[in-house]
Parts: C-alpha cells; sequence; structure tokens
C-alpha cells in the first residue's frame, strides 16, 4: 500500500487509483536514484577534470621543457604542443555585487586600480560603457528626451528617469590586448594584483584534420 502525503482532502484522496499511485511512487523514486547518480558523476567528473588541469598545467609543461622540447608527436598523427598562455581578468559589477565584506573592498579597489592604470597609460578605447535609461510608467513619451537628460544628470531625476552608468572590457578583448602588451614588451608594465595577472604554459593535444572524400 502507498502512503499518502497530507495534501488535499481524504475523499479526493480515495478518488485516486491505486495503479496511478504507484506510476507516481515508482517515477518518483527513479528520479530519486537519477539524482543520486548525477550527484555522484558530477564528483566524479570534477575529480577526472582536476587530474587533466594538472597534467595540462604541470606535467606535460615542465616535462617537455626538460627535454627543451615545444611539441610532441604520438602515434596515430597527433601531437602534444605546449603553448605560453596569459591569464588576467578585471572584476567585474556582478561578481561585486555578489561578493562581501573585505572580499567586496578588494574586488572594488582592484577595478578602480585596473581602469585608472589603463585611461592613464592610453589604453581606454578598449573599455566599453554603457548607459541605461530607466522611465517610469507612463513616462515612455519622454524617450526622445534620453540624450539631454543623460547630459545633465539633474534633469534627468527632475522629470523621473534613472540614468545609470555601466563599463567594462569584454573578456575576448581584454585576451587580445594583453597579448598585444606582450608583443610590445609592456606586458610586465600591468599592476600583476589588479589584474590577476598570471603568464604560464598549457599543453593541449592537436589532431590532424582528417581529408575529405573525393567524390
Amino acid at each position: 500500500m502507498i502512503d499518502f502525503i497530507e495534501d488535499g482532502e481524504e475523499d479526493a484522496k480515495a478518488a485516486v487509483s491505486e495503479d496511478k499511485l504507484v506510476l507516481i511512487s515508482t517515477a518518483a523514486v527513479k528520479l530519486t536514484v537519477i539524482d543520486t547518480e548525477i550527484a555522484r558523476l558530477t564528483l566524479q567528473l570534477d575529480s577526472i577534470n582536476k587530474d587533466r588541469e594538472q597534467i595540462v598545467s604541470r606535467v606535460l609543461p615542465d616535462l617537455m621543457a626538460e627535454c627543451q622540447m615545444e611539441s610532441f608527436r604520438l602515434e596515430g598523427g597527433a601531437s602534444v604542443v605546449v603553448k605560453e598562455f596569459i591569464n588576467l581578468s578585471i572584476p567585474s559589477e556582478a561578481a561585486i555585487e555578489k561578493a562581501y565584506g573585505d572580499e567586496r573592498q578588494d574586488l572594488i579597489g582592484r577595478r578602480k586600480e585596473c581602469f585608472a592604470w589603463m585611461r592613464e597609460h592610453g589604453h581606454d578605447d578598449i573599455i566599453k560603457s554603457e548607459v541605461d535609461v530607466i522611465f517610469p510608467k507612463g513616462k515612455d513619451h519622454l524617450c526622445g528626451l534620453i540624450i539631454e537628460a543623460v547630459n545633465a544628470v539633474d534633469k534627468a531625476q527632475d522629470i523621473g528617469l534613472s540614468v545609470a552608468q555601466s563599463y567594462g572590457v569584454h573578456a575576448a578583448t581584454l585576451k587580445k590586448w594583453a597579448n598585444e602588451l606582450k608583443a610590445d614588451g609592456e606586458l610586465g608594465t600591468l599592476p600583476q594584483e589588479a589584474f590577476s595577472l598570471f603568464v604560464g604554459k598549457r599543453a593541449s593535444i592537436e589532431y590532424p584534420k582528417q581529408k575529405k572524400a573525393r567524390k
């Protein structure tokens, strides 16, 4: 017999056929089994990814550096290739919003230092700025005043508009910029702590391209 969870009137429970309850119970049990298996596989995948990261970022680069090799061909045509990579970041406004206490203050300080350095050294051309103007209900007819309003925030507030500016650098743009700085020999001038700058080497497997069959 299936036990009921208190939900609704007794007569409604009685109206449910036994076979339907069996189906519900079976499906629910199956769901718990699936959830348990997903949790197990997620932990297993995390462990595998950690092992992979160790090989990619440490084991292979170190071994190949000892042999003064940057690439190594494997049987079957694939190759192990070690390349230098640059990792850096600027704390996002979203990350700051989620942080608390000292961590939040640290992210705010880093973000300010990053953008101050970029502007001071003439790299503000990659900073993307956005202005959001929020209209109160029933004020859509004021759209024509947006340009004027954002140039005079006091006036925007007077007519009931909320003007907010946000800015940042897209991750792909930031990476490209870092590579350009390295090519120009200027990467070392970046404040490393503010940008969380890290330069290292990573290994990857490059597979031979499959030849297209001739028609």
